[in-house]
């Protein structure tokens, strides 16, 4: 070839590399779709043990954020079958089993189909005691008529359902708390006053709450464990994080609902004063519908003397 020739039949190196990478990054992005979609139709247990001298021995399952998320409709026997698993005395749920659009117009239903199904199918066994979420929060908001058929639905299978009230389980308070929808709004957007949990909200909204017996409080949003602590509770149960979407190695989430980032308060245990706090990372998800690190969770929480 003479000199200052081009070879036309040659690849610059640069644009090799550049290839090998793109491949690479491709091959990793589709992993991490597969081992996403793989997650989203797993289930774990999680066993959770709280010590006290207030009531008796116990356990308890705790459930929440299903969103009558497709890959969980076929695996509503799986639930059952992992619940019956762990014998508990009562199951628990943590709200937004169903799912309710904000774009939605007033007046639309909500997709409440596989919320039903489980919890009429759990009912059959156990007490079943269900709280609100946002998304109940929004499907009475939007829906009036619709939720109150919704709810009259769940009483008619023996569903406790206590939106912002408390019943006694034998030596036990189960309460619900509707936690305000401002609260719920994205932080990035929100000074923190204004989703701040109003002062007494609590203990205003807890009707026959009682300090001396043993105390679960099902409170969808796990951002107030401090105004818990201050009333009194003995076991805060939460969810709507979905375990951060993306968990890392720390334990944190990636992101929240609410776009916060790197929190730690998106699954485990939790305690602040005399209170703990147990987020569940959700059975189904919701707008991202990645999951990363991030099974779906049963939690199983033994109460012990």
């Amino acid at each position: 070839m003479a000199s200052g020739a081009v070879d036309s039949g040659s690849i610059p190196l640069g644009n090799v590399i550049m290839g090998i990478v793109i491949a690479l990054l491709m091959l990793i992005a589709a992993a991490f779709l597969l081992r996403s979609e793989w997650e989203k139709v797993q289930l774990s247990k999680i066993e959770y043990t709280v010590k006290t001298d207030k009531c008796t021995p116990k356990t308890f399952v705790f459930i929440s954020d299903l969103h009558d998320y497709l890959p969980v409709r076929h695996d509503m026997e799986k639930i059952t079958r992992m619940i019956d698993g762990a014998g508990p005395d009562a199951v628990l749920i943590g709200g937004d089993m169903i799912t309710m659009s904000k774009s939605a117009k007033p007046g639309s239903p909500a997709v409440t189909e596989w919320a039903l199904k489980l919890s009429g199918e759990l009912s059959k066994k156990y007490p079943v005691y269900y709280a609100e979420g946002n998304h109940e929060t929004r499907f009475l908001e939007k829906n009036p008529e619709g939720y109150a058929d919704f709810v009259s639905e769940l009483l008619s299978m023996g569903v406790k359902y206590i939106p912002e009230n408390s019943l006694s389980f034998e030596d036990v308070v189960i309460s619900g708390v509707r936690v305000p929808a401002q609260c719920y709004k994205p932080i990035l957007f929100k000074s923190p006053e204004e989703i701040r949990l109003p002062d007494g909200y609590l203990k205003e909204s807890l009707e026959g709450f009682d300090r001396d017996k043993f105390n679960i409080l099902l409170m969808h949003s796990p951002r107030y464990l401090h105004e818990a602590s201050e009333l009194g509770v003995d076991l805060v149960l939460s969810g709507h994080m979905h375990g951060g979407t993306i968990r890392l190695p720390d334990g944190s989430g990636l992101m929240t609902p609410q776009y916060q980032f790197l929190v730690k308060e998106c699954s485990g245990e939790f305690t602040e004063g005399g209170t703990r706090m147990i987020v569940n990372r959700g059975l189904g998800t919701h707008s991202i519908k990645i999951r990363f690190n991030d099974i779906p969770e049963v939690s199983v929480i033994h109460i012990e003397n």
